[in-house]
């Protein structure tokens, strides 16, 4: 998380040092780059082939759950509409979330 908050941080202050006054894609890839070089490799770490035979497994990453999801729920509402939904019928936000979002659980 703290690297998302930082990524994000340091995009908001190029856009503004630089006069563009957008956060997008460019200015966030601009701020990985020249601001997190150093955690380059532990954000993408390099992939060690040992001469496999089989197959290797697909990975799951965090694009591809949101994609899986945007294709099972073509139909996105936002989390205002979701909460709305929640209160008007009395429903429990956790798992109407979870129809429309990735949510993981983390025990406190």
């Amino acid at each position: 998380m703290s690297v998302v908050v930082s990524l994000i941080h340091d995009a908001q202050e190029i856009a503004i040092l630089t006069g563009q006054e957008v956060l997008d894609l460019e200015t966030l890839n601009q701020a990985y780059k020249q601001r997190l070089s150093l955690l380059h490799g532990y954000i993408q770490p390099t992939v060690i082939h040992n001469g496999q035979s089989s197959t290797p497994k697909k990975k799951t990453t965090a694009a591809s759950m949101i994609n899986e999801s945007d294709e099972k729920n073509s139909n996105q509402k936002s989390i205002a509409d979701l909460v709305l939904q929640a209160k008007t019928e009395n429903l429990d936000i956790v798992s109407l979330l979870k129809e429309y979002f990735v949510i993981v659980e983390v025990a406190v």
